[in-house]
């Protein structure tokens, strides 16, 4: 198994005698180390072998902002892993802000900072990063990675709308679409946070025709893309939000219907995984959570 290599290739690595390792002898091994523990799921020996380098690397004079980047992004994902969001949060603010990065590590810690926000509910702060890529010129010079960060200032301003602190007028579906043409245009399963922003855009401004007319693309969408398992969570989302019109919108009657749905999605567990959270920005449990009181909201005032 790749386990094993990996065992063997470090075993084999740690018995030569190296006196003074070189730099590169001891990152090699840091690297090594750190792939089979996350193959293994060990995420606590993640952080400690990170420790423990952090504090050979101050005592040899080799620790660099490119190294620090490298061992707080693993004991980052780990806390992730492990669901200690607030000392994720901690741990990002302690080290990972204070570096300086390249445009490509900017753009890669930025997301880091994102996601740990997100998964922490952290949600002002989320918002504050995602405003400042939506409009950084250096980030809009790679539009691959722009257009995901139009996507996630999109869901925060549909977070604020959501919650009150701005007017749903301000959020324009048209000028959102113009604006992702890579990911709109996307036809093999990376588009949901697009569709499903959509679906968003109908909801917060109470537009039931048209979300209901977008029913039948949005179900042939999921039946012909969304097949895999690394695609079971956003398959779940889809066919919860696909019943709301079954229920008339309401909130009550939207959790009774959707319980099958649902548990499926609790039992399966959010990508941590940086490059699948480009897919689901929002946990799809919280996003379902937001949904349901807004649609409470809609029916008080109604």
């Amino acid at each position: 198994t790749i386990i094993n290599l990996y065992n063997n290739l470090e075993t084999k690595l740690k018995s030569y005698q190296v006196v003074n390792p070189s730099y590169f002898f001891i990152l090699q091994l840091y690297d090594i180390r750190v792939y089979v523990f996350s193959l293994r799921n060990d995420n606590d020996k993640i952080i400690s072998v990170s420790k423990r380098l952090e504090v050979e690397a101050i005592n040899r004079e080799y620790y660099t902002d490119l190294l620090a980047y490298k061992l707080e992004t693993n004991k980052i994902n780990a806390l992730l892993s492990l669901k200690r969001y607030d000392d994720a949060v901690n741990q990002l603010s302690e080290k990972l802000l204070s570096l300086k990065f390249s445009d490509f590590n900017l753009t890669k810690a930025k997301t880091l900072e994102f996601k740990t926000y997100i998964l922490g509910k952290k949600y002002e702060l989320a918002y504050n990063v995602a405003e400042w890529c939506y409009k950084n010129k250096s980030i809009a010079k790679y539009p691959s990675k722009y257009q995901l960060w139009t996507i996630n200032y999109f869901y925060m301003r549909f977070l604020l709308a959501a919650d009150g602190q701005i007017d749903p007028k301000e959020l324009r579906l048209g000028k959102f679409m113009n604006e992702v043409p890579l990911y709109s245009k996307d036809k093999r399963g990376f588009n949901v946070s697009v569709l499903i922003c959509q679906m968003l855009f109908f909801l917060i401004k109470k537009k039931f025709n048209p979300f209901i007319d977008r029913m039948d693309a949005l179900r042939q969408y999921s039946f012909r893309y969304l097949k895999s398992d690394d695609t079971l969570r956003s398959n779940c989302f889809i066919k919860m939000l696909l019943k709301l019109p079954d229920v008339g919108f309401h909130p009550v009657r939207a959790q009774a219907h959707v319980k099958k749905e649902y548990k499926k999605l609790k039992s399966s567990e959010y990508p941590v995984d940086q490059n699948l959270t480009t897919i689901e920005v929002i946990p799809y449990e919280e996003l379902w959570r937001i949904i349901l009181e807004l649609m409470a909201k809609q029916k008080n005032v109604a």
